[in-house]
């Protein structure tokens, strides 16, 4: 296990080139905000490997031009896999990426509308108009 301090885009970047399509478990301790003065380098995690992220209360601002990270997959994130609201809660068996439009956190959420599956995964600004289309799955 090796953990990364993030401290900015730098060590951001550095980090994500480090981890990049190896097994094993690594984890990212964000030690100050990060402010992006452009795209974030891709992040794929395969099988066999696992990142923690821990943000300590931080975050990560792409000053509404630049890119943070990317969910693996195919395409836009599917509506039904979204969900904005103030309570910061999937509302339905089909939503795992929940925005809570008042605090700007984003979650993802392993069970969806079960209980304990949420985790608190990044802060944009709060009221911000955020749908699945915002979310590029690669």
């Amino acid at each position: 296990m090796t953990t990364y301090t993030i401290s900015d885009q730098a060590t951001l970047n550095a980090a994500i080139t480090a981890i990049a399509g190896r097994a094993g478990t690594d984890i990212f301790n964000f030690t100050s905000d990060v402010t992006l003065s452009g795209n974030m380098t891709p992040l794929f995690l395969t099988a066999g490997e696992n990142l923690t992220i821990n943000g300590n209360g931080h975050m990560i601002d792409g000053v509404n031009t630049s890119g943070g990270f990317v969910i693996a997959g195919n395409g836009t994130l599917s509506a039904d896999q979204f969900v904005a609201n103030a309570s910061g809660t999937a509302t339905d068996a089909n939503q795992h990426i929940i925005y809570e439009t008042d605090t700007g956190w984003l979650y993802y959420d392993s069970n969806s509308d079960a209980a304990g599956g949420s985790k608190h995964f990044a802060t944009l600004a709060a009221n911000l108009v955020v749908t699945n289309a915002d979310f590029v799955v690669v």
